[in-house]
């Protein structure tokens, strides 16, 4: 018989090399057309979200940067909130402190008082004064007291309990529960130890700690890397029983004034030597309210060097992750321009390949 035609027909072998040409041809444009596909997804979508880039693995390096800007970013921001909490703590006090104040200049005169003496002032007028001096530290015990969200300004780390308690009679006053005219040696450390309360916060100076720890083991908060809260109301007032029996705070020497002037045997060399401490007192809480001032105008320079340092980082941030709109949608373009050339060459060649095909 006669030969058959297989796999060795020239015929069938220049068919089936035909077939596999055009699929390399297909597989090859096809991955082409993929990947001018995803370059012109990618470039509309950083038109769209003006993103650099949207997952970590598109820029590692870039989201590494990003992230660490975010964090310092966030971290500001909590310091700005916290220093215009701070900030707020403080304008309450000063206002306080003007409160009490204008108690004290506007009500006393020191000048009045000295002329008092048994020839011009009668028991009655005497009685009268006493009882402005009283009505004074009732007003004074109520500004010492303020408030803001439910947490007393004047009672340095223990903001939660009433500072200040005046007795029914004015003659004694306490604070947080110790008597501020007491001659015990252990309320004095205890009350001096009030005085020295710190309440640190972190506005931005890098709060650090002590490497090696204090007496009790615990390390303490470098004071030049935070700001301190605390503004312990007898560093204001003042606290113990002074000399010769006139006391350190102001309050309470209002109320020996008024018990001086109150008594049958009163003495005005005594009741003089009581104004001129009581001058003295106002010179260290004008001292005390000169400091808080001063600190809420440094409150007010941190704010601004705060919400440069945020502009600054923001600014970073942006150039980082945010496209350049103008290169962007120049990018967009032109990826655009290659998607829809592939296109078209992607249509003469399936043409030629079902020609070639067809023969």
């Amino acid at each position: 018989g006669g030969r058959r035609r297989g796999n060795t027909d020239p015929i069938l072998k220049e068919e089936k090399r035909m077939r596999i040409t055009n699929k390399a041809i297909m597989d090859h444009y096809n991955r082409g057309l993929n990947k001018a596909l995803n370059r012109y997804a990618k470039a509309q979508d950083r038109v769209l979200t003006g993103r650099n880039f949207n997952e970590v693995s598109e820029d590692p390096a870039a989201a590494v940067r990003a992230f660490r800007l975010r964090s310092q970013f966030r971290k500001n921001a909590g310091q700005m909130e916290m220093n215009e909490e701070t900030m707020s703590r403080v304008v309450e006090l000063e206002s306080a402190t003007l409160q009490i104040s204008k108690i004290l200049t506007e009500t006393i005169n020191p000048d009045s008082l000295k002329s008092v003496n048994g020839t011009n002032w009668n028991e009655s007028t005497r009685n009268t004064y006493a009882a402005t001096l009283r009505g004074m530290q009732q007003s004074l015990v109520l500004a010492a007291n303020t408030q803001i969200n439910g947490q007393f300004l004047f009672g340095g780390e223990e903001t939660h309990q009433v500072p200040f308690v005046l007795s029914e009679d004015g003659k004694t006053l306490t604070y947080r529960g110790i008597d501020v005219n007491s001659c015990d040696p252990a309320d004095l450390e205890k009350l001096k130890e009030f005085s020295k309360e710190t309440v640190y916060v972190d506005l931005g100076f890098g709060l650090e700690e002590t490497v090696e720890g204090t007496a009790d083991g615990k390390p303490e908060i470098i004071s030049t890397s935070a700001f301190n809260t605390s503004y312990p109301g007898i560093n204001f007032l003042g606290y113990g029983p002074g000399e010769d029996g006139k006391s350190d705070n102001i309050i309470v020497l209002l109320g020996q004034m008024a018990s001086e002037l109150e008594s049958p045997d009163f003495d005005h060399k005594k009741l003089d030597g009581m104004i001129n401490k009581f001058q003295d007192e106002m010179k260290g809480f004008i001292d005390a309210q000169t400091k808080l001032d001063t600190d809420a105008e440094f409150l007010r320079t941190n704010m601004k060097r705060l919400e440069t340092y945020n502009d600054t980082l923001n600014e970073r941030i942006v150039s980082v992750e945010k496209v350049d709109m103008e290169e962007a949608i120049s990018t967009y373009i032109y990826q655009q321009y290659c998607y829809n050339a592939a296109l078209k060459v992607g249509t003469n060649i399936l043409s030629q390949s079902l020609l070639d095909f067809m023969r």
